[in-house]
């Protein structure tokens, strides 16, 4: 019982750690990315814009703003300005949701690590470890899940955000 107890207590820690590394790992500066991606569209630079997302792919709102960039180009500019819109809004509907999805999805790891490690503690408590073992690894994996599942809220209050304004420079600037 002592070895389970050991084990839940350092996996639990060990996944909400990990957790919000993978959080980390996919933050970006939004404001200062869109800035960027505001002042290339703005002078007409639609190729720069894109390989400055094609540098940021490894962040959910890069590749979101990849797929609205792709849907812009995409649309034949004979039919209107309404398509063009109508397309930038589906291709960021659909993108925020996969995205979105991925990044919810390191916030229940996170929590998982948490219960896991407050298992880990109740076992403790059961078998009779010390002091370190009962206050220690449960109460900082409670405190990555937070964090993480913070961050999570954040991303999507971002998006949520800075999309809807990406497409209206792109129109805009048509």
């Amino acid at each position: 019982m002592t070895a389970l107890a050991y084990i839940l207590l350092t996996g639990g820690v060990a996944l909400a750690l990990g957790a919000a590394v993978g959080v980390m790992l996919t933050r970006i500066n939004v404001e200062a990315f869109m800035a960027a991606l505001l002042k290339l569209i703005a002078a007409g630079n639609r190729d720069r814009a894109r390989k400055l997302c094609a540098a940021a792919s490894t962040t959910p709102f890069g590749r979101i703003a990849a797929a609205i960039l792709d849907a812009a180009a995409r649309a034949p500019a004979d039919l209107g300005p309404d398509l063009a819109v109508d397309s930038m809004r589906d291709a960021f509907t659909r993108s925020r949701g996969t995205e979105l999805h991925r990044i919810r999805r390191l916030g229940l790891l996170a929590l998982l690590g948490a219960v896991i490690a407050a298992g880990g503690m109740a076992a403790a408590v059961h078998v009779g470890l010390g002091d370190f073992w009962l206050f220690g690894p449960a109460p900082v994996a409670a405190g990555m899940m937070l964090w993480t599942w913070h961050a999570v809220q954040r991303s999507h209050r971002e998006v949520a955000h800075a999309g809807p304004r990406l497409i209206e420079a792109l129109t805009s600037a048509r």
